[in-house]
């Protein structure tokens, strides 16, 4: 029974022995993946390489990986922000130490989304002034004396203003009636509307 019993044991630690031994080892799979990953990254940061640049840079990547991790369960086991880091790091070592003449890719700069968090603000054409706030409340002032207040929405590019019927500093036009603007374009600091009542275009500056 000991003889059985030490046998079982033996053969349950070569299992476990093998299993590890399995998880150490750097698999073609694993190696291509970390060569497929380097060449992602390459491209996007690096759109003049050339395939062989790539190439060149993604082995330097891989090999660096590897032999700073020799058993691949260090490498799975680091924590995440351990491996973004060990990463970035190892593809600019192998970019700088190939010689590659490399231009990063500049970012687009991302266009403004029409939403109501953009119009919070108060906007200015001429003497007229329109303050936009989050609670959806506004106010309309033409001039230094005349102002209403109301509130505003946003239904995908058209505002509307709703006066409340409070009047401050004289009764005048701009508080008897409902203002509608279609958005006809905008940025973060300019808006153009059409005043679907009159017709016309109005520039607005964002007063900062």
């Amino acid at each position: 029974m000991k003889k059985i019993a030490l046998l079982t044991v033996a053969i349950c630690l070569f299992i476990a022995a093998i299993a590890q031994n399995a998880d150490d080892v750097w698999t073609k799979d694993a190696k291509t993946q970390l060569a497929n990953e380097a060449i992602a990254k390459l491209t996007a940061k690096y759109p003049d390489l050339t395939d062989d640049q790539k190439e060149t840079v993604a082995i330097c990547y891989t090999n660096a990986i590897i032999n700073a991790h020799p058993k691949r369960s260090e490498w799975t086991n680091l924590m995440e922000i351990e491996v973004k880091k060990e990463k970035d790091n190892t593809l600019n070592q192998c970019v700088k130490s190939g010689g590659v003449q490399t231009t990063i890719k500049k970012e687009e700069p991302k266009a403004p989304v029409l939403n109501k968090a953009l119009l919070v603000a108060v906007w200015k054409s001429g003497d007229e002034e329109y303050t936009f706030a989050e609670s959806g409340t506004s106010l309309y002032q033409k001039g230094n004396n005349k102002k209403c207040s109301g509130t505003w929405t946003l239904d995908g590019k058209t505002i509307t203003i709703s006066p409340s019927g409070s009047k401050l500093g004289g009764f005048f036009e701009g508080c008897n009636k409902t203002m509608v603007f279609e958005v006809i374009s905008f940025t973060d600091t300019e808006l153009v509307v059409m005043d679907n009542a009159d017709k016309k275009k109005i520039h607005f500056i964002k007063d900062k």
